[in-house]
């Protein structure tokens, strides 16, 4: 179980250890105490760099847990996302403690939600598009806005009956690390149109606060494509 609580008492146990084999969180109410238990994992003892008795209970850092399983059948990575403020558990992986390396561009220190892979067109009265796009985030996307811009054979913007010259497309996502996802989006029929811009303005992982991106920033780090017709 691990408990913001526990978090701040491990902390002060850190500082401490080499003065008190017994440290009181700051409100005077708890008590973390070197753990007495012994442990056995598979037939074999083994111990762990920080473990403690608090009220009774032990308490061992996920991450030594992690350690001591790397390389069995219940082995699971642990780190620490600085993107989303969250710690992350994987399944089945031997530990690390570190984020995997990725090659996603950022913008501002935030991940580029989308890869556009591909786009289609059916007019019929109007322009059907079906985007192709996949999440190359490393959690689940919850949700976001695509902004379209449709330009003629001359570059020149196309505008709308009510004078903008961009269309924005609330999507929801709910789409796994990953996962590729097709996303049907409606214009009117404009003759002239030759090709659209579309890039991610704004986008919210799960559990994450919801990231905005400017144009420009969308183009500099890879959240913007074009398609032509």
């Amino acid at each position: 179980m691990i408990m913001k609580k526990l978090i701040t008492i491990v902390s002060l146990v850190a500082v401490f250890a080499a003065s008190s084999s017994t440290v009181f969180a700051s409100n005077g109410e708890t008590t973390a105490m070197p753990s007495r238990t012994k442990f056995m994992l598979d037939g074999k003892e083994i111990s762990f760099d920080m473990s403690y008795n608090i009220e009774d209970s032990n308490y061992i850092q996920l991450r030594s847990v992690a350690q001591a399983l790397s390389g069995t059948k219940s082995q699971f990575n642990v780190y620490w996302d600085v993107v989303l403020s969250q710690a992350v558990i994987e399944t089945g992986k031997a530990y690390t403690g570190v984020a995997p390396d990725s090659s996603t561009p950022t913008i501002d220190n935030k991940y580029v939600p989308l890869e556009f892979v591909s786009a289609s067109r059916d007019t019929w009265g109007l322009s059907l598009y079906t985007l192709k796009v996949k999440n190359v985030l490393a959690n689940e996307l919850d949700a976001f806005t695509l902004t379209v811009i449709c330009t003629d054979a001359y570059g020149n913007n196309v505008y709308n009956f009510d004078g903008t010259n961009y269309t924005e497309f609330q999507c929801s996502a709910n789409i796994k690390a990953g996962e590729t996802r097709s996303y049907e989006i409606s214009l009117w029929e404009y003759p002239t149109v030759a090709k659209i811009t579309v890039y991610v303005s704004k986008y919210k992982p799960i559990n994450g606060d919801t990231v905005e991106i400017s144009e420009l920033q969308a183009n500099e780090n890879g959240g913007k494509k074009v398609f032509s017709w």
